[in-house]
């Protein structure tokens, strides 16, 4: 299979490797792999996730005659559950299936086709956001794999086709313009990168005097609410404020791992590692700016911090990314561990 280039280098970009080639026996593996994963999120074999039961409540109330104004939700995600509901007929699991099966057989495709280690990084994947994204938003689960999938498509330069499914994953969760904002930062900066510490400066200190009058809450309802009515409740819920403080030891590991990704040379390794590199440094950036809204930047971080995978395991590793790589096994460790801890899965 001929590699695609990048749409700024010869950089090749899709790995000299067939993605899941006809009757090969990791082909079924994959696919049973996700599917179990979808069963277990759409029938809450792992406990009822918290955003569960708020999903079901949602199927139930969709009314026969198909409006836009009638809820809440993206309208790409209610037009497909109002078909599921009311043309279809099916029940709400089926739903919450086709969702998080179309999530994960999407990052499926991106680990087999972009990435060395594609079975590694699944593990690590599952470990550190299923039970965040599939099992719990699985709205902006599959907007985060459509936001990557647009991305590789624009390094292959399929500019329409990325304009689409751009479209798409913004039609299923609106928040998915912060990864399309922060992929076209990265990009712009990846070549210099000091200008990046710069930018990154200066947006603390416009933040910083904004936060004394309230001005970033203020800001962000304005931007937003129109999107969400929710979000003025997001932004004033203070209930996520322990993982927006730069003390604790998640966000620790995400500013380690940064570091010791710029030291072991990912950011001078290419467009394609040096991008997603530097997207994971932005996480860490809206965690500061958005300090004030810790629901919006938690999930703005998690949304950021997929971009970890594509930067880990692009290509084979050497003794100087041992440190890095160790450090993102740390992090799914201490993830997967929360989200028992906190009954994200396996609730009672």
């Amino acid at each position: 299979m001929a590699a695609a280039e990048t749409f700024a280098t010869g950089e090749p970009i899709g790995l000299q490797k067939p993605v899941f080639p006809i009757a090969a026996p990791e082909t079924f593996g994959w696919a049973a792999m996700v599917v179990l994963l979808s069963l277990a999120s759409s029938n809450a074999w792992l406990g009822v996730g918290r955003d569960y039961l708020e999903y079901v409540d949602y199927f139930w109330r969709i009314p026969p005659f198909f409006s836009f104004q009638d809820t809440r939700f993206e309208p790409g995600f209610h037009l497909v559950s109002w078909v599921f509901a009311h043309v279809l007929k099916l029940p709400y699991q089926a739903l919450f299936f086709t969702v998080v099966f179309a999530s994960l057989a999407i990052k499926a495709f991106l680990f087999k086709r972009y990435l060395t280690y594609p079975l590694t990084a699944m593990a690590v994947y599952l470990a550190t956001f299923y039970p965040s994204q599939e099992y719990t938003q699985i709205r902006a689960s599959l907007a985060i794999s459509l936001g990557m999938l647009a991305i590789h498509t624009l390094f292959e330069k399929r500019f329409i086709l990325t304009g689409v499914i751009c479209l798409a994953g913004f039609s299923f969760h609106y928040s998915i313009i912060l990864l399309f904002c922060a992929f076209g930062g990265a990009y712009v900066l990846r070549r210099n990168i000091p200008s990046l510490i710069a930018v990154s400066i200066g947006l603390l200190v416009i933040v910083f005097t904004l936060i004394s009058g309230g001005g970033i809450n203020n800001l962000l309802i304005s931007l937003f609410s129109n999107f969400n009515p929710l979000v003025g409740s997001y932004v004033d819920n203070v209930a996520a404020i322990d993982s927006t403080s730069m003390g604790s030891i998640n966000n620790l590991i995400v500013v380690a791992i940064f570091g010791a990704a710029a030291y072991a040379g990912w950011l001078s390794h290419g467009m394609y590692l040096k991008c997603f590199t530097i997207m994971v440094g932005l996480s860490i950036v809206f965690i500061i700016l958005l300090s004030q809204s810790p629901i919006i930047a938690v999930r703005a971080k998690e949304m950021l911090m997929v971009s970890v995978i594509f930067a880990s395991f692009r290509y084979p590793w050497e003794r100087r990314d041992i440190a890095p790589i160790i450090l993102v096994f740390s992090n799914a460790a201490l993830l997967l561990f929360l989200a028992i801890r906190e009954g994200v899965i396996f609730s009672v």
